[in-house]
């Protein structure tokens, strides 16, 4: 397999991982995700995902209220779609 495809098909799998967060399909693990994953999530745009990667770890989803900018209604949303 040539470097080419192998990028290829990361690239097509990290299109159906996000979204499949999109969808909720899936549940993004707050220590993992990448900054794209977390952006997808309603209400985390790509400011707050920045910043919920700069302050790993979590050992709850909870935990990440302590990020500026994330307020209840945003880690209520994340109980939903998030674990630590």
């Amino acid at each position: 397999m040539t470097t080419a495809i192998a990028m290829r098909r990361c690239e097509q799998r990290r299109a159906e991982i996000i979204e499949a967060v999109r969808e909720g399909r899936i549940a993004v693990g707050l220590n993992i995700a990448t900054v794209a994953e977390l952006a997808c999530i309603k209400i985390i745009g790509r400011k707050k995902a920045h910043a919920i990667v700069a302050g790993r770890p979590y050992a709850t989803v909870e935990e990440v209220a302590r990020v500026r900018g994330i307020g209840r209604k945003a880690v209520a949303i994340l109980r939903q779609v998030a674990t630590a």
